[in-house]
């Protein structure tokens, strides 16, 4: 083989090896990302768990609230039908005036304390509620650096195969002439 093929080869071999090695760097890199993005996907499968938990506590507070307005309308009822009795009674002479404004004036201030600690727990549900919400904002706020960081991410690995397919075309060029 005559010296300038053989230095034609030397000097292709030693780029061949250089673009290996760059490819082998790139190949490592895209472990690096596979790995991270493994790690997002754990951490969006936590948020999911998260999420799924704050929805099933806000079924558990739901049906508290249902069960305890179903009593509610139970009391109610059971008050509205002592009152029924009562005033049977009245009309029948069997309470006193005096007897009728007492018994009034309990049903009034145990209606007002009920009313009271049910304005109690709306007070906290609302400052949960606010709470999520402020959670939830944060979620978003994340997911949309996330994005981003993923959208430069995807913008340099574009140029790095651009480079590589530009290196390419020139060695076959070269190769060709």
């Amino acid at each position: 083989m005559d010296p300038e093929t053989r230095g034609l080869l030397e000097n292709l071999t030693t780029r061949v090896e250089a673009l290996t090695r760059s490819v082998e760097m790139i190949a490592a890199h895209v472990v690096r990302i596979d790995e991270r993005l493994d790690k997002m996907d754990a951490r969006f499968d936590a948020m999911d768990a998260r999420f799924d938990a704050l929805e099933a506590r806000f079924d558990a507070l739901e049906a508290r609230f249902e069960a305890r307005f179903d009593a509610m309308d139970r009391r109610q009822d059971g008050l509205e039908s002592r009152m029924d009795r009562l005033e049977t009674a009245m009309r029948e002479g069997f309470l006193s005036v005096s007897d009728r404004f007492t018994t009034f004036d309990m049903r009034m201030r145990a209606l007002e304390d009920r009313i009271d600690r049910i304005n109690g727990t709306l007070e906290v549900l609302t400052e949960e509620s606010r709470a999520v919400r402020a959670d939830m904002e944060q979620v978003r706020k994340d997911m949309a650096n996330l994005n981003g960081r993923i959208d430069i991410l995807s913008d340099d690995m574009r140029q790095r195969f651009r480079g590589i397919t530009d290196r390419m075309v020139a060695i076959e060029q070269r190769l060709a002439a």
